[in-house]
């Protein structure tokens, strides 16, 4: 496997803490952003294999920052997480590759970014 590049967008420290030491020790390369602004500013410019995006934050949500990103970078990978699963399609809809439900399991996750990566 190569270093693939990835961008954590979610505004809970555990959680990013958590996915950002994952997938650094199994050798990507990670970068994090606190809330959807932040996320879109740094998806935009930053050239990321991946984009792992909760969607309920402050400041932007999941759902808007995804469409951003998408208008601004094309057809990036864009892995929603949620601890709501009330509408997942419209982050589908706005252009995240798949949906995955917190409490995350992590090896799933890793799973799943391979699978649109590669």
């Amino acid at each position: 496997m190569g270093t693939y590049k990835v961008l954590i967008v979610d505004d809970e420290r555990v959680v990013r803490d958590t996915i950002q030491r994952w997938f650094s020790l199994r050798g990507f390369d990670v970068e994090l952003a606190t809330n959807g602004a932040e996320g879109v500013a740094k998806a935009i410019d930053g050239g990321y294999d991946a984009i792992i995006m909760d969607l309920e934050m402050p400041t932007m949500g999941g759902i808007e920052a995804t469409k951003m990103i998408v208008e601004g970078a094309g057809d990036p990978v864009i892995i929603a997480i949620t601890g709501y699963s009330e509408n997942p399609q419209a982050v589908i809809d706005a252009g995240a590759k798949k949906v995955l439900l917190k409490p995350l399991k992590l090896n799933e996750l890793e799973e799943t970014v391979l699978q649109f990566v590669k």
